[in-house]
């Protein structure tokens, strides 16, 4: 008997693409939530018990939630507390609780921690220091109080050729221009196919608590320079001098070691990332 699934954010980045990847599990009936075209699919708002009501009342309550949905303009939530929260907790917070036996996988981030240390482990005390990393934050707590089915998954910078930041270098490259790139700059990229096989993994499972799926620390200068050397590009498109400066965060990698291993899999290697990338166009 398959298993629904609600994916929330379905016409995002992440979600759109988990939409698909579910959709060819046949052990999961997918309802995606969220204006997806080419799909059944429901949009609403989140932070409204008569739309979630609705919800659960034609489709019943789901075996599984991915959460993907939330607003992620950092930038912009900084002189926007209040829809930060609106956005990133509230309707984790009614989804919690009319849809309480649900599987809840609440995809988070890396914002939830300082950037002064970095290599976050998932025991490592969270301290955002951003409006988006304080609603993500929020988010968290809940579900640790108010869910006993629940698995918060952390992650960093999801990509694949489409990411802003990778589409942002081959388009430059494409026109031969030098792409200067942060030096001091560190976090851990994930190919976007990778983080799908950990969720499947997590569901698979039932892997509850916090989970980080990120892949290897790097710079944003290492992760240009490999991403060059597979596209064959010449490395001098590639400019390495730029620094933050010293107020700015740098290093929101996560330690990602443990989670991978509980789920039988390794941390997905950059290079072997961006080359199953590049094979597939």
């Amino acid at each position: 008997m398959s298993r629904t699934i609600w994916v929330t954010g379905a016409s995002g980045y992440i979600g759109s693409y988990l939409v698909d990847a579910f959709s060819n599990n046949k052990g999961f009936h997918i309802i995606p939530i969220g204006g997806r075209s080419g799909h059944s699919n429901w949009s609403g708002d989140l932070t409204s018990d008569d739309f979630v009501c609705q919800l659960v009342t034609r489709n019943g309550i789901p075996d599984i939630i991915i959460h993907c949905a939330g607003n992620k303009n950092v930038k912009w939530l900084e002189s926007n507390n209040k829809q930060a929260r609106t956005d990133n907790a509230e309707m984790v917070v009614n989804l919690c609780r009319l849809a309480p036996t649900a599987h809840f996988i609440f995809i988070s981030t890396d914002h939830v921690f300082d950037g002064m240390q970095g290599f976050y482990k998932e025991s490592h005390r969270p301290n955002p220091h951003t409006v988006y990393g304080k609603s993500k934050y929020l988010a968290e707590r809940y579900l640790r109080r108010h869910s006993k089915k629940a698995t918060i998954v952390r992650t960093s910078a999801v990509f694949d050729r489409y990411a802003a930041f990778p589409a942002m270098l081959l388009s430059a490259w494409s026109e031969n221009k030098v792409v200067s790139c942060f030096s001091d700059v560190f976090y851990s990229p994930l190919y976007l196919p990778c983080f799908y096989d950990g969720l499947a993994a997590i569901i698979d499972k039932v892997h509850l608590g916090t989970v980080h799926l990120g892949g290897e620390r790097c710079s944003r200068v290492e992760f240009a320079q490999k991403l060059a050397n597979v596209a064959g590009i010449s490395s001098s498109l590639v400019d390495t001098s730029r620094s933050l400066s010293s107020n700015d965060i740098y290093d929101l990698s996560l330690d990602s070691t443990a989670s991978w291993n509980s789920l039988g899999m390794t941390t997905p290697q950059l290079s072997r990332s961006l080359l199953d990338m590049w094979s597939i166009g």
